[in-house]
């Protein structure tokens, strides 16, 4: 799978948008050294940064926030709620805010991936969850891939900022920071809310790239329809640009659950695309 596909994964399944989220492609020599040259492609693709932030609203279950003072982004918000809408997903929601739950230890989602001549189904089962931390099992069902994801963070202001997370398979564990964050939404979001955030990521073994990623809260209470069901949702729209890359997609976050039901992405500048659905939970 290419550099552009494993972004975008790890951007819509961390969106909450997963929201979404963080980008990181966690391919390095180390993983060259355990595998062979076929295999280590595979793990470029099930270790991804998307992989790693495959749940959509990280934090602990408390839904509690505090303020700790600091905000490095643009944010617009507008508030009420009610209404539902019935279409497939990309009308007018209902406006207002909505509100939607952390991950819970025990869950388990599963979800098809489409993109650069690719389809595979990716499981993810979250393992622990606090208020500063989230760590994830991946299962990669195509390859027979098994990772742990560790993701850090912090949670004010119904934002999750991601500093910095950590994949390990077998014996091998690859980081990837982010200066001073990546932020995706949590607990509440509310139609018409958009921010921007300017970060600097960096992987093991690679140099520094510099993000700079535009969330939008498009509508709320729109219905989507995946393999998985029929959910009521709020819809994302996402812009992420960093070096020889204008990422462009749309993520439906399912209210109930806080999980993706369905992602659409395309590469502007690559004239590429590709989906992520949800086709399987246990909740």
């Amino acid at each position: 799978m290419n550099n552009q596909t494993k972004i975008i994964l790890g951007l819509t399944l961390s969106i909450s948008l997963s929201a979404c989220g963080g980008g990181s492609s966690l391919v390095d020599s180390a993983v060259n050294q355990a595998v062979n040259g076929a295999v280590s492609n595979a793990v470029d693709d099930a270790v991804s940064d998307a992989v790693d932030n495959s749940v959509d609203n990280a934090g602990d279950q408390n839904n509690s926030n505090t303020n700790d003072g600091t905000d490095n982004t643009d944010n617009t918000n507008t508030n009420t709620n009610t209404g539902n809408n019935t279409n497939a997903g990309m009308g007018a929601g209902s406006g207002g805010c909505v509100t939607f739950p952390r991950p819970q230890v025990g869950q388990i989602v599963k979800r098809e991936l489409k993109g650069a001549g690719v389809t595979q189904s990716i499981e993810t089962e979250i393992m622990a969850v606090s208020s500063t931390s989230i760590t994830q099992k991946i299962k990669d069902d195509q390859f027979l891939l098994e990772s742990i994801n560790v993701e850090n963070y912090t949670i004010a202001n119904n934002f999750r900022d991601i500093t910095s997370e950590s994949t390990t398979i077998s014996s091998f564990t690859f980081n990837t920071t982010y200066t001073p964050f990546q932020r995706v939404a949590v607990d509440q979001v509310c139609e018409g809310q958009t921010w921007t955030t300017v970060y600097t990521e960096k992987e093991s073994g690679e140099p520094a790239v510099s993000v700079t990623q535009t969330y939008t809260i498009e509508a709320v209470n729109v219905s989507k329809t995946s393999k998985a069901g029929t959910f009521n949702t709020f819809r994302v729209g996402l812009v992420d640009t960093r070096p020889s890359m204008n990422l462009v997609g749309k993520t439906w976050i399912d209210i109930s659950s806080g999980y993706d039901v369905f992602s659409e992405f395309s590469d502007t500048s690559a004239g590429s695309d590709g989906t992520l659905e949800l086709i399987e939970t246990n909740f």
